[in-house]
C-alpha cells in the first residue's frame, strides 16, 4: 500500500492516523547493533569514561548498545498491515555487509540529562549511505518525511549532566550485517525486536 509523500501527516494515510492515536506507546525504530564483543568494547570504554572524568550517569547495558537509523513512531503496538508494508519497502534496499568505526566521543544535548555518544567520520561514510537508501524506501510508503532532519550516527555510551570534551578515543569497528526494526521499552532497559533483515 503506497501513500502519498507529503510533510502533511494527515495525507499520509492510514498509518499516519494510527500513530496519532497510540498515544501511550514506546519508540519503534530501525537499528544496528554491535555483535557481543564489541558491545563489552564499547561497556569498557564507557566505564572507563565515567572513572576519567567523574561521571555520575550509569553506562547503557551492552545489550542495548546501537545506532538509531529511522524512527517509525510511538505504539503501543504496530499494526500487522504497517509491518507488512514495512517488511516489503525496505526489502528492496540492498547493500552488502559493510564496516562502520567510530572514534571520537562528544556530548549530544545540554542541561541535566547530556548524552556522552561515540561519533565517526570516514568510518561512518556506508552507514550514511546505507541509511539514505532505507529512508528512501520507507518514505514511499509514508514513514519518513521529505525532508528528513540531517543524520548524525552515534552510539550512546550514558547520559550525564557533566560535559567533557570532544576527544579521540581508540577506535571501535565491526561488520553489519543485518538491520532490526526493535521496539524500546521505557524505562527498562530492554530493545524487543519485531523483525530483522540481512544484508548481501
Amino acid at each position: 500500500m503506497l501513500f502519498a509523500d507529503t510533510n502533511d501527516p494527515r495525507r499520509q494515510g492510514a498509518f499516519w492516523r494510527e500513530k496519532r492515536l497510540q498515544l501511550a506507546g514506546n519508540p519503534v525504530f530501525f537499528a544496528l547493533y554491535p555483535d557481543p564483543d564489541t558491545a563489552g568494547r564499547l561497556g569498557r570504554l564507557a566505564w572507563d569514561l565515567c572513572g576519567k572524568h567523574k561521571l555520575n550517569g550509569r553506562p547503557r547495558p551492552d545489550r542495548c548498545f546501537h545506532v538509531s537509523l529511522h524512527g517509525i513512531g510511538d505504539y503501543a503496538e504496530l499494526p500487522r498491515d504497517a509491518v507488512a508494508a514495512i517488511g516489503e519497502a525496505v526489502s528492496a534496499v540492498t547493500m552488502p555487509p559493510f564496516a562502520v568505526a567510530f572514534d571520537r566521543v562528544t556530548n549530544f544535548g545540554r542541561g541535566r540529562k547530556q548524552a556522552l555518544v561515540l561519533v565517526g567520520d570516514d568510518g561512518v561514510t556506508g552507514l550514511r549511505m546505507f541509511q539514505r537508501e532505507l529512508v528512501m524506501a520507507l518514505r514511499k510508503i509514508g514513514f519518513a518525511r521529505r525532508k528528513e532532519p540531517p543524520y548524525n550516527p552515534h552510539v550512546t555510551l550514558l547520559y550525564d549532566e557533566g560535559e567533557i570534551a570532544d576527544q579521540a578515543v581508540e577506535e571501535i569497528r565491526w561488520t553489519v550485517r543485518e538491520f532490526v526494526l526493535v521496539r524500546s521499552l521505557h524505562g527498562q532497559g530492554r530493545h524487543l525486536p519485531l523483525a530483522r533483515w540481512p544484508l548481501g
